[in-house]
């Protein structure tokens, strides 16, 4: 380490301080020293492992939840994450529910107009098919609705009176809540009619005279207008 050592010397102090930066990277586990003493009996090579102490400290859970959150926030699935870590809401993730459904939404569309405007083309042309007519390729239904939603919508339409009670309605509400079981054709209206139950509801009848608390002649300044109520959101 002198400025006035010799070459051999300078060439042991830097063959130690790569062996020192190696074993730092854990690219080196092991040293081979050699046991010299000096006049007073001392060792003159001595490797000890010591530890690095500092003040700074980080938190590799928050780094890595920022970085996965950020990864799932560009995908548009950052609402799986909600209530994971004891916030979020019902309506934050129908909001975040309804974004990741436009982004599919989007991405299918682009999907769709592709195949229609180049693939099923060429797909004609190569087979010598007349182009003047060709099919057109759609996608189904992103989501399906949920029970409670097509429920409040039935309810409010039939108490209006504009819903009708035909076959294909009642088969459409059918299907929708997965019923196997459809109204055959040659079911006539009137055993149609017998086959249904009177209503049970009167939630309509405060459309024909009144709003909010139901028959009567309500104006519809009173009622629940708290924010637990739901339909007031």
């Amino acid at each position: 380490m002198a400025e006035d050592a010799t070459p051999e010397n300078k060439a042991v102090y830097e063959h130690y301080k790569s062996m020192l930066m190696a074993a730092s990277r854990g690219e080196l586990t092991s040293f081979i020293l050699p046991l010299i003493m000096d006049g007073e009996g001392n060792e003159m090579f001595k490797f000890d492992i010591k530890s690095v102490t500092g003040n700074k400290t980080y938190d590799i859970n928050t780094i890595i939840g920022r970085y996965a959150n950020e990864i799932l926030t560009s995908l548009f699935a950052d609402f799986l994450t909600l209530g994971s870590e004891g916030g979020g809401s019902y309506s934050l993730a129908e909001s975040k529910v309804s974004i990741v459904e436009m982004a599919i939404q989007a991405k299918l569309d682009e999907l769709q107009d592709q195949i229609n405007h180049d693939l099923v083309k060429q797909l004609f042309e190569l087979n010598g098919w007349d182009t003047d007519v060709m099919p057109e390729i759609r996608y189904g239904q992103i989501t399906k609705p949920s029970l409670d939603e097509v429920s409040k919508w039935v309810q409010r339409v039939s108490a209006t009176g504009n819903l009708p009670k035909n076959r294909e309605t009642l088969n459409w509400i059918l299907s929708t809540a997965d019923i196997p079981y459809r109204i055959p054709k040659s079911m006539s209206e009137e055993e149609i009619k017998d086959m249904l139950s009177d209503d049970t509801s009167r939630s309509g009848d405060g459309m024909t005279s009144g709003l909010g608390s139901g028959v009567g002649d309500v104006t519809g300044g009173e009622g629940d207008s708290s924010v637990g109520n739901v339909e007031n959101a």
